[in-house]
């Protein structure tokens, strides 16, 4: 479910950003080969073919949990003879997943930045930054 944040200073905006990497892919997904699998411990995305968007987007996990949630996923893609990477955000849990993932063989490999803005602090004449104007 959609987080809708109306101020950049909410403390859930993070849970929102990270969590929306995820809504795109669900509904790109929808082909007969794709599959998407969410639990309460991680979003997973594999689209039947290979591409750089098949993996898992979100994840809260446990100390109890943990080994077996990146080894279900590890065995999934492996079945199906995918590739996979595993995007981990600021929400992401245990704060030390990474030290985990890399243990299972995954390489840090690019930071891709959120983004939020409050739309009632967008400037609403766009032709004043170049947007709208003809030629």
């Amino acid at each position: 479910m959609a987080i809708l944040i109306k101020d950049c200073s909410d403390p859930r905006l993070a849970e929102a950003i990270d969590s929306s990497w995820f809504e795109p892919f669900r509904i790109w997904g929808s082909t007969p080969y794709a599959q998407a699998y969410e639990d309460e411990y991680l979003k997973r995305m594999d689209f039947g073919y290979p591409n750089n968007y098949n993996g898992v987007f979100f994840a809260r996990l446990t100390d109890k949990n943990i080994e077996e949630k990146i080894n279900e996923s590890l065995s999934h893609f492996r079945k199906r003879g995918l590739a996979m990477r595993w995007w981990v955000g600021p929400t992401s849990e245990p704060a030390d997943l990474g030290n985990h993932l890399e243990a299972h063989g995954f390489v840090h490999t690019v930071a891709m930045p959120g983004m939020a803005v409050e739309l009632d602090s967008i400037n609403e004449n766009l032709e004043s930054i170049g947007f709208g104007r003809s030629i």
